[in-house]
């Protein structure tokens, strides 16, 4: 055998060599994408069950949840309160939508988060002013997403009618 067979017999090896790397590294991107979805997946399912979780346990929670949110009669510590919880249903709409972007979740998984909102729990004066304070947080895809689904009648942003807008004297 010649130096020019080996030489072509190697070229070969390493062909076939560089060849099963490529389907090794396809096999591991692949199973790291799965991964990556069932992460989210998982993440966004744990902070559902603690969500409800809390309620369960909770009493002095679940009689906060149960008040009508418009009431003037709230104290500024269940106001206070209020806004934290929604401002958490916000941020967590808005990490479904930057998973669905990034391609890590489906659409349907930003979707059900948005769903979630749907109940009333954004109709209130409270929630509405949590809303208009962090909209800009989120970018205007998101917030164009987010008020079709939840305010599919508009949504004013004037300062004026936001409660928790404070001016400085």
């Amino acid at each position: 055998m010649n130096w020019d067979a080996l030489g072509a017999i190697a070229e070969l090896i390493g062909a076939i060599a560089v060849l099963v790397t490529l389907v090794f590294l396809t096999l591991q991107l692949r199973y790291a994408n799965v991964l990556a979805r069932s992460g989210a997946s998982t993440a966004q399912t744990t902070r559902m069950i603690d969500r409800f979780l809390r309620v369960a346990e909770s009493e002095r929670f679940a009689i906060l949840l149960a008040k009508d949110w418009d009431s003037s009669e709230l104290s500024d510590v269940e106001k206070t309160q209020i806004s934290y919880y929604v401002a958490m249903l916000i941020h967590s709409a808005g990490d479904a939508y930057r998973q669905w972007e990034l391609g890590v979740v489906e659409e349907s998984d930003f979707n059900a988060t948005l769903n979630t909102l749907t109940s009333g729990i954004m109709q209130n004066h409270t929630a509405r002013s949590v809303w208009g304070i962090n909209k800009a947080t989120y970018g205007r895809d998101f917030a164009e997403r987010f008020e079709k689904k939840i305010y599919p009648e508009g949504f004013s942003t004037k300062a004026e009618e936001n409660l928790l807008y404070k001016q400085s004297s």
